[in-house]
């Protein structure tokens, strides 16, 4: 069993939960600039069926890499002769492969919120935002799977 410092554990989270939430807060701004800046109606000007589509398979590419982006870094073993590990390196590859998995999510969002904008249709961004929801929450830290997963190493 590995020895961890579970004050560095909790503070390293602590900056994570604050990254976390910004990225979170950012789609949240954007989103409610979508509703505050569409147009009464539908542009009619322009096919987005295509670009439409993409999003929503961008958005659920990008979902589906999140969780393989984050169990290939949280996988990886530091190579080295030392048996201990360090709580601030663990804390380092924790932090690191959730801002990965939360900046591919957040691309899919803000992906559907340039169809949303270019179509002016805030229906544009619902199938984006319920992707978003899905990445954000599975991918927000939690203090007792870090705790968890820092054991095991």
């Amino acid at each position: 069993m590995n020895q961890i410092d579970p004050q560095q554990l909790r503070q390293a989270h602590r900056s994570a939960v604050i990254i976390a939430a910004a990225l979170v807060n950012g789609c949240v701004l954007f989103g409610a600039m979508i509703f505050f800046l569409a147009q009464k109606s539908v542009a009619a000007a322009g096919d987005y069926g295509l670009i439409r589509v993409l999003a929503i398979g961008m958005g659920g590419g990008a979902l589906l890499g999140s969780f393989a982006s984050k169990k290939i870094a949280l996988q990886r073993r530091e190579t080295g002769s030392s048996q201990k590990k360090d709580t601030v390196a663990l804390a380092v590859r924790l932090t690191t492969s959730m801002l990965v998995a939360l900046a591919m999510v957040e691309g899919a969002v803000l992906f559907g919120l340039t169809v949303a904008f270019l179509s002016r249709n805030p229906a544009d961004l619902i199938v984006p935002a319920v992707i978003g929801v899905i990445g954000f929450a599975a991918h927000f830290p939690r203090y007792d799977h870090w705790e968890n997963w820092a054991r095991e190493q």
